[in-house]
């Protein structure tokens, strides 16, 4: 892969982080039924955990930029809003 292709890359991947913790952090600024509240309190620390462990597991897997490896990366990166909303599904 040339370098230009290389920064065109990182340079969307760090595009993705940042929206995909923008609206991790907005799904929770948005927890407005009761329900939600509770919900959010009892995510808030594991999905930030959660989102730093895949942002870095991401990043790792584009260093080690094999095909599928960057297809994972890029799917990683936009795991943590699915994971905020899959635990409001399942605790409210």
């Amino acid at each position: 892969m040339g370098t230009l292709a290389i920064a065109v890359l990182w340079i969307a991947w760090i595009a993705v982080v940042v929206i995909a913790g923008f609206m991790t952090l907005m799904m929770f600024a948005f927890a407005d039924s009761p329900g939600a509240g509770k919900a959010a309190k009892l995510m808030l620390g594991p999905i930030f955990v959660y989102a730093i462990l895949a942002f870095g597991g991401s990043g790792w897997l584009l260093m080690h930029g094999t095909g599928w490896s960057i297809v994972a990366a890029f799917a990683l990166t936009i795991s943590p809003p699915f994971v905020v909303f899959l635990g409001y599904n399942l605790l409210m």
